[in-house]
């Protein structure tokens, strides 16, 4: 087979660089100048590039079965202690989250600080979102075993860049429902950039904390969230956040939706643009030509009542990547017709 290629591709080379034929009452008398010695090998290229095609190569990320968690309780200078938060049931597709209050106050000022609010996430091989098309896919169920308060947009989950300290991220309501039902944002650090411009291991203290809101939804599918405690707690909640390379920077799209009803599951979806390459001014510290992570955070200091213990389930969580490659056979054939041109040129 690579012998038949390789004749195809010699005889293709050949005629590609033949020029073409002119009658003799209108041929020149002179030799062929510079611009007609270009014309030879200028088709070479054309043949190369009409042979090369990609495809999209999908691939299942492999998952830790140990998850990490940043509860700032435990590392706290002041008063370090257990922590808020215990882990349990873990495994690559998923985790059961115990979370107590926050009472965390950092710096001083008598106030609560949001970074005690624990992450709990999980850093893979990077995913590539360099090249049009390159897509990566989170999905997830999620079940809460008590009721929680209500949240608009608080049960939050997002994808990583920690090369550029930031990421991509969406939220659901928790408890009863109100305002904005879902959103969808980009963030601009992982670690705060008071501690570091640059992402400092294992510190997501500011991640899923700010950002600006890219597209929202109002919608609440079969009218409950996850942790309605007016709502049976059995209720599954599904979610997939999928982003991808298009024209014009990064689009992500975000559904979600329950089996609360009592016709079937309900699903919402909502999506949005963000121009990456624009950096700062949309909140974007580099173009984000990779994502290496997952985390998940409910973003209220007592999210299950003051003094409260409470906890959450996570499971089924897959992630996947689709990057775009040249096809095998393409690049062989490509290689085979560049070397059998060079072989007749030698010859020459």
């Amino acid at each position: 087979m690579l012998f038949l290629y390789f004749r195809i591709l010699e005889k293709l080379a050949l005629l590609a660089t033949i020029p073409p034929q002119i009658p003799p009452r209108f041929a020149p008398h002179s030799p062929p100048d510079k611009h007609t010695k270009k014309m030879k090998t200028t088709p070479l290229f054309l043949l190369t590039a009409a042979f090369l095609t990609t495809s999209l190569t999908a691939a299942t990320v492999p998952l830790s079965g140990t998850w990490s968690e940043f509860d700032w309780n435990q590392t706290n200078p002041v008063a370090p202690n257990a922590g808020i938060l215990a882990l349990s049931g873990q495994s690559s597709s998923g985790f059961t989250a115990a979370i107590g209050q926050n009472l965390l106050d950092v710096d001083g000022n008598a106030g609560v600080d949001s970074a005690g609010r624990p992450r709990v996430f999980q850093l893979f091989a990077p995913q590539a979102l360099s090249a049009l098309g390159d897509t990566v896919t989170l999905s997830f169920k999620a079940t809460a075993a008590n009721g929680m308060v209500a949240g608009d947009s608080q049960f939050r989950f997002a994808f990583t860049d920690t090369a550029h300290n930031q990421g991509l991220w969406a939220s659901t309501d928790m408890g009863t429902p109100g305002g904005n039902a879902a959103t969808t944002r980009f963030d601009n650090s992982i670690t705060d950039p008071a501690v570091s411009a640059s992402y400092v291991a294992g510190n997501f203290g500011h991640f899923l904390n700010s950002g600006g809101t890219r597209g929202n939804s109002g919608v609440i599918p079969n009218g409950t969230a996850i942790g309605d405690p007016l709502v049976s707690l059995t209720t599954e909640h599904f979610y997939t956040l999928a982003v991808s390379r298009v024209v014009g920077g990064l689009s992500w799209n975000f559904s979600y939706g329950n089996n609360a009803g009592a016709a079937g599951p309900e699903t919402v979806t909502i999506g949005a643009v963000f121009d990456d390459s624009i950096t700062q001014a949309n909140g974007a510290n580099a173009v984000m030509s990779s994502v290496d992570g997952i985390a998940f955070l409910l973003f209220n200091d007592a999210p299950f009542g003051a003094g409260n213990t409470g906890s959450f389930t996570i499971s089924d969580v897959v992630v996947t990547g689709v990057a775009v490659v040249p096809e095998p056979a393409s690049a062989s054939l490509i290689s085979l017709g560049t070397f059998a041109f060079a072989a007749r040129r030698r010859r020459k």
